[in-house]
């Protein structure tokens, strides 16, 4: 028996979920908003991110993160919880990186027990204060230089499974070091968030980076599993020595079950844990909400994933990111940038009681609209105004819900193998809405399975059960968990309405995908 705290850190909150690994149960759980935050730390209330950034830049100061935390553990205890955790796992937003000093290997947090808050001990560790995260886009320079590099696409492919997508972590540092070379000199380190994170509860500054978040880095050979000299020489390219000058600041690499080293005595000491917990390997949100379910899982949070169980050898299809789970088993990745911010711009006023009544009254299909506010990642796309909005979210909302899935439906069909009895499993905050899981059963074809909102948080649960034992007693944990998922069946003739929608909505998207690109 052991007793897993799965903590997620993510574009709009930091959320814990706490699981007896035995009884396959959810013995607590808690959230923190940004938004509780967003004064402190000069966050738009929207985004969430940082005010005031130039056009395509979006960062997060990486203290809110460690306040975050700190305040969670601090729940935590007030509930009587940490005395009993045996080991703890993190996920986080992925992409999004920290850019530290030698100050960092320094600070007292991973030395000492002190009464300091934690955000204190490291205020002079960043050589850059802000954390770049997933959303940012303004690096086509730095993605066209990097691919030219690579030869073109294909190779990249090959290397890094991913075609050198703006967002990358690879891509933004170059972009970083070429705007700010004194950030870029200044760097002894560079983490992701969760291994940033990981690091500071486990005491060890240079604490390794997992598999699967790092295939969002374009740094690493996805098949290999190792940093790549290719891919390392083309991001550093004209950069400060050079891919080994880039290879210095970067951690190693290890499974995201790696054997759990001991929580740091700061936390100990701070929170009352037990001097026996454990702090596994960390990694990304969305690799560690895969970690729940094999086969077909489709997160609608802030952005869009379509995640799919694939095998390593097989090629990564263009637009598709291949990744690992927490469970270090491979998948493909396809992303929407633009999701459920979206979609409640779109309700506008209407509360959610008022939007799912709206939903289950609206035929399927009935209208198309699109709305693109940032650059698309899959397929790739520029921003596009909204199309077809009337100005009445009794109206716009459903004509967007419909579209927005018919039209990840479209990209992801071509790739899968999966019989359309094979359930498709839910995830994130809008997974919460029958109406919307009924419409996309409809679109799609397929049962829906809906896991909870509380994905990745649950999916860095399982990792950490895992980290104590084996991949197969994570699996079985996570059937477990999964096991009281509520599914969802569209009417056949819903189903019939949906399917004469969607090849309406592939032609509409693919004229204005045009019109974009050649400025029509």
């Amino acid at each position: 028996m052991s007793i897993c705290l799965g903590i997620d850190m993510s574009t709009q909150s930091c959320s814990a979920v706490v699981v007896d690994s035995e009884e396959a149960s959810i013995l607590w759980q808690d959230s923190i908003p940004y938004l509780n935050l967003a004064d402190q730390y000069g966050l738009h209330p929207t985004t969430l991110t940082l005010r005031g950034m130039p056009r395509g830049a979006f960062e997060q100061p990486p203290l809110l993160f460690v306040e975050c935390l700190d305040r969670l553990f601090g729940h935590l205890k007030e509930a009587g919880l940490t005395a009993g955790i045996d080991v703890i796992a993190l996920s986080a937003q992925q992409h999004g990186h920290v850019y530290l000093t030698a100050d960092f290997e320094r600070s007292p947090i991973f030395t000492k027990a002190t009464t300091r808050a934690p955000a204190e001990l490291l205020t002079d560790c960043f050589a850059y204060p802000h954390s770049p995260i997933w959303m940012t886009s303004n690096t086509r320079r730095q993605a066209r230089a990097i691919r030219a590099a690579l030869g073109g696409s294909a190779r990249a492919l090959e290397l890094a499974a991913a075609d050198v997508p703006l967002r990358f972590t690879g891509v933004i540092v170059r972009r970083v070091a070429q705007d700010r070379p004194q950030i870029y000199r200044a760097t002894r380190c560079i983490h992701l968030i969760s291994s940033f994170l990981t690091a500071l509860l486990s005491a060890n500054p240079r604490h390794p980076i997992d598999y699967g978040n790092a295939c969002g880095m374009l740094l690493m050979d996805y098949r290999q599993r190792r940093w790549s000299d290719e891919l390392l020489a083309a991001v550093a390219a004209d950069l400060p020595d050079g891919k080994e000058g880039l290879r210095a600041k970067l951690p190693s690499l290890a499974s995201a079950y790696l054997a759990p080293q001991c929580l740091g005595e700061y936390w100990i000491h701070r929170h009352g844990f037990s001097s026996n917990c454990l702090v596994a390997g960390g990694g990304g949100d969305n690799p560690h909400t895969k970690s729940l379910v094999k086969g077909d899982l489709l997160s609608l949070g802030t952005s869009f994933v379509h995640m799919q169980e694939t095998a390593i050898k097989q090629p990564t299809p263009v637009g598709a990111n291949g990744m690992y789970d927490g469970l270090d088993r491979p998948f493909y990745f396809f992303p929407r940038t633009n999701g459920s911010l979206v979609w409640n711009q779109a309700r506008g006023k209407l509360n959610y009681a008022q939007a799912e009544e709206i939903l289950n009254q609206a035929p399927i299909g009935a209208r198309f609209a699109i709305w693109q506010p940032l650059p698309e990642s899959f397929p790739v796309s520029p921003a596009i105004a909204p199309v077809a909005k009337t100005g009445d979210a009794q109206i716009d909302y459903p004509a967007l819900v419909d579209t927005v899935l018919a039209l990840l439906y479209v990209w992801c069909h071509g790739c899968t193998t999966r019989a359309p009895d094979d359930p498709l499993y839910v995830t994130g905050g809008a997974a919460n809405s029958r109406a919307v899981l009924e419409r996309l059963s409809a679109l799609w074809q397929r049962p829906v399975y809906q896991i909870g909102a509380a994905g990745a948080a649950l999916g860095a649960a399982v990792a950490a059960c895992a980290a104590l034992s084996n991949q197969t007693e994570g699996e079985h944990l996570a059937r477990a968990l999964v096991r009281e998922t509520k599914q969802v069946v569209a009417s056949p003739a819903k189903m019939r309405r949906a399917a004469h929608f969607l090849p309406q909505v592939q032609e509409r998207y693919a004229q204005f995908i045009t019109q974009a690109k050649t400025g029509v």
